[in-house]
């Protein structure tokens, strides 16, 4: 795993000659191919090109990530295009390519996060195998989670429990997902916790 000094190098600059987006904060969470055996790198535009689903959490990457956003179009338009869920209370330019769009109100992210994570598990698209062998946890997890029922969920976010499933149906049942999130998460309410409940939905999928 990356130091952060290390990881800053990777994710801030974005070094001429790799692969590695620029960002401020790290924004692409590594895919799940290639995270089972080493978490915490951040991701590559390559990985645009082989995943298949988009979770774009946060943040219009049309406007704010033209690079990032010009290789997602192109996978887009291609052959096997991967799925989309957008999270973002606008109706971006972003979200109108969404196969998913899911609008919370400002504010919400981790009751939003935590209902998902609840509807992973109830709906059986938790990788049991690789969380046991992995991860720690699970089990207080769950009890966290277990409150955030679609009902709850749609109470405080104001995102329709159909939709909410949709979204999950398109996470859970991809092989691979490329995670991006910005200042949408990193700089909203309970930040740290709901870029947690991201990584956690990497991890459980």
């Amino acid at each position: 795993m990356l130091l952060t000094d290390q990881f800053k190098s990777f994710g801030s600059d974005g070094q001429p000659g790799t692969h590695f987006p620029p960002a401020s904060p790290p924004a692409i969470f590594p895919s799940r191919a290639s995270c089972a055996d080493h978490a915490g790198f951040p991701g590559s535009y390559d990985d645009v090109d082989v995943t298949d689903c988009l979770f774009i959490f946060g943040h219009n990457v049309a406007a704010t990530q033209t690079v990032l956003w010009s290789r997602m179009l192109d996978r887009m338009a291609g052959p096997n295009p991967p799925k989309c869920v957008v999270v973002d209370p606008r109706l971006s330019l972003t979200a109108e390519h969404a196969t998913v769009h899911l609008r919370p109100r400002v504010g919400t992210n981790l009751a939003l996060l935590n209902g998902m994570q609840r509807m992973l598990v109830v709906k059986g698209y938790v990788k049991m195998d690789y969380v046991e062998k992995n991860t720690i946890g699970f089990e207080d997890l769950k009890g966290h989670i277990m409150g955030y029922t679609p009902e709850r969920v749609e109470e405080i976010t104001g995102v329709k429990p159909m939709d909410l499933e949709a979204a999950v149906d398109v996470i859970g049942k991809a092989k691979t997902v490329l995670t991006t999130a910005l200042q949408g998460v990193y700089q909203s309410n309970q930040a740290v916790a709901s870029a947690v409940a991201l990584n956690n939905i990497q991890l459980l999928t």
